[in-house]
């Protein structure tokens, strides 16, 4: 009886595993860039800040009027407001070394409200009041890579 052996040989098995560890060397990062890493740590940031300051909001009910935990958004960065957090004008001074602050100036930021800079702030129910009263959403664009996240009118957030 003459049986024919079916299967690869070790020398085909090599040559195929040889090929596709070159493709995932030189392929796989052209699809997962620094980029695309990047935006989407400023936006958990960005999202971890605001909770931040929603959570400031919901347990400081005897002096939220006077504290006002607001979260300042601009096209170059985002932080907790330092100067006139009860104001209009409120803002803050930009520090690289302030791990309380997002440097977004390598990204292109926008507000589905459209204003920019976005004060961020949070009644003592954690909803959202001012422009994003009705709920937003904030997306970051940095190197045709997205990442967006939303504040709902209930005060809910998510990466969307």
């Amino acid at each position: 009886m003459n049986a024919k052996s079916t299967g690869f040989t070790l020398v085909e098995l090599v040559v195929v595993l040889l090929i596709g560890g070159i493709l995932a060397v030189t392929a796989l990062p052209k699809f997962f860039t620094a980029d695309a890493e990047t935006v989407l740590a400023q936006r958990d940031q960005l999202l971890s800040l605001s909770r931040q300051i929603q959570l400031q909001s919901m347990q400081d009910t005897a002096s939220l009027s006077s504290l006002c935990p607001t979260l300042v958004i601009t096209s170059t960065a985002a932080g907790p407001a330092s100067t006139d957090p009860c104001l209009p004008s409120a803002g803050f001074s930009f520090d690289a070394n302030n791990p309380q602050q997002i440097d977004l100036s390598q990204a292109k930021v926008s507000v589905s409200t459209g204003v920019l800079p976005l004060l961020l702030r949070f009644d003592s129910w954690g909803r959202p009041q001012g422009s994003c009263a009705g709920g937003c959403q904030i997306d970051l664009t940095r190197a045709g890579q997205q990442a967006s996240f939303c504040i709902a009118a209930s005060g809910y957030q998510s990466s969307c």
